[in-house]
């Protein structure tokens, strides 16, 4: 048998291993607690960069329907190459997988790519087949804008 000081060490021992098990425990939900809030801060960061960058390029495209000048144009241009990658970089880092958000990828390369091609070719002005094309693309971001506007509703829920 054991004596009473050996079984009141083993107890001992044993209870402090399992005070240091509970103190790991306790520490690494803490630390999963805050990667969790990191991670949803950074979706929602995303997902405000992509709302945004979607607002502007709409607005780029209403704006384009009536331009004359080649250099607004291109400034334009440029302003919807940019805006169009940045919503493509916030959507990338969305965890939202693929329904239906390779369309708005597709979208937002194809709508930078067309008006960097109309802002090339526009020495001689923009054509009326281009412009009926601008309206679309402008009609076109507005409704994915609103869409991915009211989704933020669902999104923070």
């Amino acid at each position: 048998m054991l004596k009473k000081s050996t079984f009141i060490k083993i107890i001992s021992f044993f209870f402090f291993i399992i005070v240091v098990a509970v103190g790991f425990v306790i520490k690494e939900k803490s630390k999963n607690g805050k990667y969790a809030l990191m991670l949803q801060n950074e979706y929602a960061r995303s997902f405000e960069q992509l709302n945004s960058s979607l607002n502007n390029i709409s607005l780029a495209l209403e704006k384009s329907i009536y331009v004359t000048s080649p250099n607004m144009m291109n400034t334009l241009s440029r302003e919807i190459f940019s805006e169009a990658e940045l919503a493509k970089n916030a959507l990338s880092d969305l965890p939202l997988g693929d329904n239906g958000l390779s369309t708005v990828y597709r979208f937002l390369s194809q709508v930078g790519n067309y008006f960097l091609s109309v802002s090339k070719s526009m020495s001689g002005g923009v054509s009326d087949l281009q412009r009926q094309t601008l309206k679309d693309l402008s009609n076109t971001a507005k409704t994915v804008s609103e869409v991915i506007s009211n989704t933020d509703i669902e999104y923070n829920n």
